[in-house]
């Protein structure tokens, strides 16, 4: 299943900072040369080899500031929609949901332009801690609930007064759905590198998904359903943050429900 979006929201976790895939294209070409393919090749060799299930792949494409906007649009979906029959070719694997963005030039701005002419490759696995149940009993990702209105105290595992406030109208929420599993993921908002999972900022993410977990385990949610992890800042839904407001946007939690 393929989806065309105008614009890339990420509001899927990842299950680790490295697994983001970037292929570099040449000059007003929609086809990748063999050195980039191989890059493809081995991340996908790569997920077999560790029996890491692909749930979902987000593939974003760009263009350079040469040309019209129009034609870069064009270009750069040209370019996703390339990716996205290789990467079907390659997995066989009609389970997995396709989902692409295309957005031209409006990233563009590298001092060398073939910086900008490229896909990004953003896998969704299934939570390495259902990989016993997956073999048996496979799990759909059947919704996302991302906390909005949960801030964190700054460079703390702590939630804010407000933040405490608004936990109980989520807690109606997930007392009401249904799933198999919830896996809660914590971000932490970093422009640039990707952090290791070592890194202080990458292990405070994965406090704050604990954080939040407990919360709902001490109101009565079944433990044996929950698991949580820290992503660090490997995605970022702004990705050049400038205002404390967008800042706040990569500060977050997710709650992922799966159903069998």
């Amino acid at each position: 299943m393929t989806c065309l979006l105008t614009f890339w929201s990420s509001s899927y976790a990842q299950n680790g900072p490295s697994d983001t895939l970037l292929v570099f294209f040449e000059f007003d070409k929609s086809s990748l040369p063999l050195q980039e393919l191989s890059k493809i090749d081995e991340s996908v060799e790569t997920w077999q080899r560790l029996h890491r299930k692909v749930l979902e792949i987000f593939i974003i494409g760009y263009a350079d500031s040469s040309g019209t906007a129009g034609y870069n649009n064009s270009l750069s979906e040209a370019r996703a929609r390339y990716i996205e029959k290789y990467l079907s070719e390659q997995l066989r694997d009609s389970s997995i949901k396709f989902s692409m963005a295309a957005v031209g030039e409006s990233q563009s701005g590298y001092q060398d332009d073939s910086l900008d002419r490229k896909v990004a490759v953003i896998p969704t696995f299934a939570p390495r801690h259902a990989l016993d149940s997956i073999t048996d009993y496979p799990l759909k990702l059947d919704q996302v609930i991302e906390l909005s209105n949960i801030q964190f105290v700054e460079d703390q595992a702590y939630l804010t007064s407000q933040s405490l406030a608004a936990m109980p109208s989520y807690l109606a929420m997930l007392k009401g759905a249904r799933y198999d599993k919830m896996h809660i993921v914590g971000y932490y908002n970093l422009d640039g590198r990707l952090l290791k999972s070592t890194d202080p900022r990458f292990i405070l993410s994965k406090k704050r998904a604990k954080l939040i977990a407990d919360y709902l385990i001490e109101a009565g949610l079944d433990p044996s359903k929950i698991f949580y992890e820290g992503a660090g800042n490997s995605r970022m839904v702004v990705e050049k943050p400038r205002t404390i407001s967008q800042m706040r946007k990569n500060i977050r939690v997710e709650i992922l429900l799966y159903t069998r």
